[in-house]
């Protein structure tokens, strides 16, 4: 059998790779009942600066890496969890696409 996704309306935010962008996020996040970190991307000591920092989400699955460009998605139950460009181009439209 053949089966199509449901259509959905979810909320998202894009990910620049930037300390300023990971606050917004880990606010949106926060604010909606998850949790999200903006931590050093490694277990060296941190040096500071945008480049040695990563945002990770607690997701359902565990804690994952938002990568630069990626989005962070708040899914139907209030669940948040990080979603490569690609994939996430290949399957949302912008509703103010849709209103045109």
């Amino acid at each position: 059998m053949k089966y199509r996704k449901k259509p959905i309306t979810i909320e998202a935010r894009q990910f620049d790779g930037t300390q300023k962008n990971a606050t917004e996020i880990i606010n949106w996040v926060l604010d909606g009942g998850g949790t999200a970190r903006w931590r050093c991307a490694d277990q060296a000591p941190c040096s500071g600066g945008d480049e040695n920092h990563t945002l990770v989400v607690d997701t359902l699955e565990g804690t994952m890496k938002v990568g630069t460009g990626w989005w962070v998605i708040q899914g139907v139950k209030g669940e948040f969890y990080p979603c490569a460009d690609e994939v996430f181009e290949a399957g949302y439209d912008s509703m103010e696409s849709l209103d045109d």
